[in-house]
């Protein structure tokens, strides 16, 4: 029988997919998966390929009987937003986890829009069916043609579009603010 070795490349690429399968794997692991391909790379030459390559996004812990590797995954930290609440006409800053939910949560709406992006790369997040539902108020900026009615939310986002801390400050929001009453965001509303 002639011996097929598995190249560094293929053993990379196999520990990948069983990660992706499983969330860890093993020298072993791999090496099984190998040899259900037709190769006859040892464990012994599996280990070392993936004990020498430097990982980014994996981590390799020892387990008592071997090294057991796994994907690296950063607790994903809370985000520093700004919250514009028309009902009590406060602007603040909060934590908000991250994702899509998150924010839906936080303006309690079921779809949102961007209508802003400040030149900090900060984004104004409104609820994208206040218009068609009663609102407890609502704000017109200065220098802005119509109102926002609903809560609002200001994340931040970095070159990539990943949403990052809120760059922007309660101070330059409060001078930007105009609260309207309940029965001004009504009017508005009834407008449409």
């Amino acid at each position: 029988m002639e011996k097929k070795i598995a190249t560094a490349g293929e053993i990379l690429h196999e520990m990948f997919n069983q990660i992706d399968s499983n969330n860890h794997t093993t020298a072993h692991e791999v090496k099984k998966a190998l040899r259900l391909k037709g190769f006859t790379t040892t464990q012994a030459e599996v280990s070392e390929v993936l004990k020498s390559a430097i990982w980014v996004d994996f981590k390799s812990e020892y387990n008592g009987k071997c090294l057991v590797y796994s994907a690296f995954e950063e607790p994903q930290k809370m985000l520093k937003a700004i919250l514009i609440n028309p009902e009590n006409k406060t602007v603040t800053v909060i934590e908000l986890e991250r994702g899509l939910d998150a924010i839906y949560k936080a303006m309690d709406c079921d779809i949102f829009a961007c209508p802003i992006t400040y030149p900090n790369e900060d984004s104004l997040y409104c609820d994208d069916e206040g218009l068609f539902k009663a609102q407890k108020g609502g704000v017109i900026m200065k220098n802005w043609n119509y109102p926002i009615l609903g809560k609002m939310l200001v994340i931040g986002s970095n070159d990539e579009g990943d949403s990052v801390d809120v760059k922007s400050t309660v101070e330059f929001f409060t001078e930007q603010i105009k609260w309207l009453s309940e029965d001004e965001a009504e009017n508005y509303r009834s407008q449409f």
